[in-house]
């Protein structure tokens, strides 16, 4: 879930919208790269005026059931970050570039009905033989992602309020520790605890 989204406010998500926000999120952080694509074509891929980032993904497994109506997938997205060899100090640009990105990813949600990004790993990457002439590294992330809308929108129409104890903390001397379910999902997903 974003960072700005309670759950009755989640909007349908598909995968390539995700990829879609990922690449304008960071777009917005790294105002360096001269372009950001989702998903691109190869061909696209072959064009792409440097230094850029691509985001790519990879993998799809199911995820636990969040109990909503949406569909929970964890997916791993790569993020290719690419540079001319000819760039002055690109060694070192593209170590500050990669760094950044690892940093952008903790907490990072993209706006969209997903968990916060989990930082896999990030390596030199020579997988694409279409990028022989660049320098390439490669920025990997595991995120849930919950596609489709959400089917209780927790709307209100008692004008009462549910709160929950954990036992054995219940009764009247817990009541002070009892909480709303909603607040506590929105914290969960969100990240904040």
């Amino acid at each position: 879930m974003s960072n700005d989204e309670s759950a009755g406010d989640i909007q349908s998500v598909d995968l390539p919208a995700v990829s879609t926000a990922i690449a304008s999120t960071l777009s917005t952080l790294f105002p360096a790269f001269v372009s950001v694509q989702a998903m691109p074509d190869q061909g696209e891929i072959m064009d792409l005026p440097v230094p850029a980032v691509f985001i790519d993904l990879e993998q799809i497994e199911p995820a636990p059931d969040p109990g909503t109506g949406q569909s929970a997938v964890r997916c791993r997205f790569c993020a290719y970050l690419l540079i001319g060899p000819e760039c002055q100090g690109h060694t070192r640009l593209l170590g500050s570039m990669v760094t950044a990105m690892i940093a952008a990813l903790r907490e990072q949600c993209w706006g969209v009905s997903a968990e916060p990004a989990e930082f896999v790993e990030a390596m030199p990457d020579g997988s694409r033989p279409e990028l022989d002439n660049l320098v390439v590294w490669s920025v990997r992330w595991d995120q849930v992602i919950y596609l489709g809308e959400a089917s209780w929108d927790w709307a209100d129409s008692t004008g009462l309020t549910l709160l929950v104890g954990i036992s054995p903390e219940v009764g009247p001397e817990y009541i002070q520790d009892y909480f709303d379910p909603k607040e506590r999902l929105d914290e969960l997903s969100t990240g904040r605890t």
